[in-house]
């Protein structure tokens, strides 16, 4: 209400002030959380009117969705802020391999699997902490699988004579295919 609530009756038979209005009270707009943004749903905010508040992309809320405009001027319930969604190091580590973290492990940051020397990844070396928590692409855990390689290869490899005569190869290749 503006104006005094009372009127007195002055020596002119005027009263004393004008007519009280009666204003709706406004609250001041809620800041906009950082990463986030708050919407007026009513297109104002005054008495009983509400807002709500939303966060970008890989990020979500802490504290209420809604907050309502209170007789009192002020906002109910707490600020809102907006979090960075964290996918933790969960990653299953495969046998014989290793998973390397980048400096984070929220969301837009990268993770990578490798196998050891001899294994071969089964899954994807490259995986991204998505928006709602989780690392993508994963339909299943990764696994390194022993790199298969016949017995001629593993003989030649190991063969010391072999690396360097030629004629020892084609020996080799000979008895193998008598067998």
């Amino acid at each position: 209400m503006s104006h005094s609530s009372a009127s007195h009756c002055a020596e002119n038979g005027q009263w004393n002030n004008t007519e009280p209005v009666c204003e709706i009270q406004e609250c001041q707009l809620p800041s906009q959380p950082i990463n986030g943004a708050v919407d007026l749903l009513n297109g104002t905010h005054t008495y009983l009117d509400v807002v709500r508040y939303r966060c970008r992309i890989g990020f979500y809320l802490i504290g209420p969705e809604y907050r309502t405009c209170l007789s009192s001027g002020e906002w109910s319930d707490v600020d809102t802020q907006c979090q960075v969604v964290d996918c933790g190091k969960n990653i299953t580590v495969p046998e014989h391999g290793h998973v390397t973290y980048g400096n984070e492990t929220t969301f837009g940051n990268l993770a990578f699997v490798n196998c050891s020397e001899g294994y071969t990844l089964d899954g994807w070396h490259t995986l991204n902490c998505a928006s709602d928590g989780t690392w993508s692409p994963q339909v299943s855990d990764p696994t390194c699988d022993a790199i298969r390689r016949n017995f001629l290869y593993v003989l030649i490899t190991n063969c010391e004579l072999c690396k360097h005569n030629v004629n020892m190869i084609r020996m080799l290749l000979y008895t193998v295919k008598v067998r």
